[in-house]
């Protein structure tokens, strides 16, 4: 992970960073998705093989990824879908996971929702040679478009129950989906699943632990990453606001309170990035329970810092903040959508809570 730190333009990044610049308009045109166009041109550039082995048709690199990620979130585009694709491809590494799909995946011919143990309570049981699902979805995480839903569910309602993962069809939860729009303009999924039944060739794994917590911790570093660049941005254009609005004859970036709070901003903006990379660089860790705690760890800080840096830009732009007309206000709807996305930072904060508390009862004992 030095590499973020040492070389943060490397050639990946910088082209990155030129073509989404020169696709600024039509990105802009579409707030909450990615244009079917860019989509094809970002699958061209390797990115969406990021998280997938060679031998997969991928090229496997977290530093690139988070890099990418970074760009991603400063030039406003919205990585639900590519997000949905790094998790899709590490739950199908588990044994017996069609090697197919995830070369699909790797060139961004999949179009796959992901429903993690984290948003769902989703149990199966066994019935009729197959399995009847029970429980609700509350966020499946994809793109515009859905063929395939790749599920993480309990056996039971157990809070250690054994995982397994299925594949379903967009036409088996027909009448089950509810769709609505997120406030970045992306597309949210809502699946009831009560009384389910879905054959057994619908199952990939029939215990997935490892691999779901690989694909968790791979997604939160993605949101991580995509709010760090956000927040870079939003520093950007408030310190450029500040520099041409004027007030009592003087730009308003003369005034102390103002320079103190946009310090402020930064400092938040760079305890953010310390706080990825940190988590970033625990992900390969084979330690499944130090992962995940840096992972949490990371989107807890991020989630907070992200809170300042948000607000005190709308603040300091005032009623203008507010509008559509500049990317200030897109900047905010899209970290608010991050901080709730895989578990808010409440939900992290809690979950760090009850490992701390495991932790000094097991010294104790």
């Amino acid at each position: 992970m030095q590499q973020l730190q040492s070389e943060p333009n490397d050639q990946f990044t910088d082209g990155l960073h030129r073509y989404l610049e020169s696709r600024a308009q039509d990105i802009a045109r579409s707030p909450g998705t990615i244009p079917a166009d860019v989509w094809r041109d970002l699958a061209a550039m390797g990115l969406m093989g990021l998280s997938i082995s060679e031998d997969r048709g991928g090229f496997e690199s977290a530093s690139h990824l988070c890099s990418a990620m970074e760009t991603l979130g400063r030039h406003l585009v919205n990585p639900s879908g590519i997000i949905a694709g790094v998790m899709a491809s590490r739950l199908l590494r588990a044994p017996g996971a069609d090697a197919q799909l995830q070369e699909r995946l790797a060139h961004g011919d999949a179009d796959i929702a992901v429903v993690s143990d984290w948003s769902s309570d989703v149990t199966a049981s066994p019935s009729n040679g197959g399995f009847v699902l029970n429980g609700i979805a509350r966020h499946a995480l994809s793109g515009e478009r859905i063929d395939h839903v790749l599920m993480v569910c309990a056996k039971t309602a157990h809070p250690f129950s054994p995982k397994m993962l299925l594949l379903l069809r967009s036409d088996d939860l027909q009448g089950r989906t509810e769709s609505f729009r997120l406030i970045d303009g992306s597309t949210g999924s809502l699946i009831r699943l009560d009384g389910l039944q879905v054959p057994a060739e619908r199952v990939i794994a029939d215990d997935i632990g490892d691999e779901s917590d690989d694909a968790l911790a791979w997604g939160l570093m993605c949101l991580c990453w995509e709010a760090v660049g956000a927040m870079s941005r939003l520093l950007d254009v408030t310190t450029a606001y500040a520099k041409t609005r004027r007030q009592f004859g003087v730009a308003i970036g003369s005034f102390q309170a103002l320079q103190h709070t946009m310090v402020d901003m930064l400092l938040r903006t760079e305890v953010a990035r310390d706080a990825a990379l940190l988590a970033a660089a625990q992900i390969g860790n084979e330690d499944r329970n130090a992962k995940r705690v840096a992972l949490a760890s990371a989107k807890f800080q991020i989630g907070r810092s992200s809170q300042f840096v948000r607000e005190r830009a709308v603040q300091i732009h005032g009623a203008v903040g507010m509008s559509d007309e500049i990317d200030v206000t897109r900047l905010f709807r899209r970290l608010m959508v991050v901080e709730q996305t895989l578990g808010s930072s409440d939900d992290h904060i809690a979950f760090l809570a009850v490992k701390s508390f495991e932790r000094h009862s097991s010294s104790d004992d």
